[in-house]
This record gives C-alpha cells, sequence and structure tokens, in this order.
C-alpha cells in the first residue's frame, strides 16, 4: 500500500512538472518533461518489482504493487497526454492541424446536406451552359454559312445524291 501512495506522489509530480511547462507557454520544453516523466514512470515499475522480490511472497505481491501502480500511473499519463494536447494546440501549426480536422468531422456529420447544396448549385449551373449553348449553336447554324450548309446539309447531300444518279 505503501507503494501506491508514493506512486501516487510521483505520478501527481509527473503532471505537476508537465502543466508547469505547458502553463508557461513553454511547449517546446514539453518532450523533455515527458522523458523525465517516462523516467519516474520506468522508476515506479523498477520499485514495484524489488518490492515484489524482496518480499518473497511472489506473484501475488508484484501484481498487487503493478495494480497499484497503474492506478497511480494512468490517471496521471492521462493528464500529461491532456496537455501535450493543450501545449500542440498551443501554436499555429497545431491550430491549422486542429481546424482541418474539425472542418473533415463535420463535412462528415453533414455529408447529406452538404450533397444536396452541390447537387443543386451543379444543376443550375449546368442548366445555364445548356442554355447558353443551345443559343450559340442555334446563332452558328442560322448565321454563318458553314452553319447554313451543316444545318441544311441532308437536303443538299439529296440534290447532289439526285444529280449524280441521273448521270
Amino acid at each position: 500500500m505503501q507503494l501506491g501512495g508514493q506512486g501516487l506522489r510521483q505520478a501527481r509530480g509527473i503532471a505537476s512538472t508537465i502543466g508547469d511547462l505547458v502553463g508557461a507557454g513553454r511547449p517546446g520544453r514539453a518532450s523533455r518533461a515527458a522523458a523525465a516523466a517516462g523516467g519516474k514512470a520506468g522508476g515506479l515499475v523498477k520499485q514495484g518489482i524489488q518490492v515484489a522480490v524482496k518480499g518473497g511472497a511472489g506473484i501475488g505481491k508484484l501484481a498487487g504493487s503493478l495494480f497499484g501502480l497503474a492506478r497511480a500511473a494512468i490517471p496521471a499519463v492521462i493528464t500529461g497526454v491532456r496537455m501535450i494536447g493543450t501545449a500542440l494546440m498551443s501554436n499555429p501549426i497545431g491550430l491549422i492541424i486542429g481546424g482541418i480536422a474539425l472542418a473533415a468531422e463535420l463535412i462528415i456529420k453533414f455529408w447529406q446536406p452538404i450533397k444536396g447544396f452541390f447537387t443543386g448549385l451543379w444543376d443550375g449551373v449546368k442548366s445555364i451552359f445548356v442554355t447558353t449553348w443551345e443559343w450559340i449553336k442555334g446563332s452558328f447554324l442560322n448565321v454563318y454559312p458553314l452553319g447554313l450548309l451543316i444545318k441544311h446539309w441532308d437536303a443538299i447531300a439529296g440534290f447532289f445524291g439526285e444529280l449524280w444518279q441521273g448521270i
């Protein structure tokens, strides 16, 4: 039980160190704090194994020590991860990445309304282009000589076909 209390104090120290670094606006130093936290956690595991071996009680004491260690260390690790996340979000690159992730989540969540909006927008643009193309095509076929030739090609081909058969 003593190990669990000591481990809890050390885990709180780890979280406090990381919190001090993040809170002071020095996220660049958070990696050193994380390394220090890893060293303290490794020391806790070593202490747990030493207690179990010295006590001679074997697996039962080792398991009890490790469960006590886990009970103390897991909240500290969660707090550390949250602090590192806060440090990452406190600089412009982290904010941009977070914004992109948020935008992607919102697009996925509201895909059907977004799809409906862009489908309607495309249908409107398409109808404008189709109407414009038909007007250009009609103007070309009715005004320019090549257009008149294309428009009346069947009649012209029929005339010359009959003329050729008469020879």
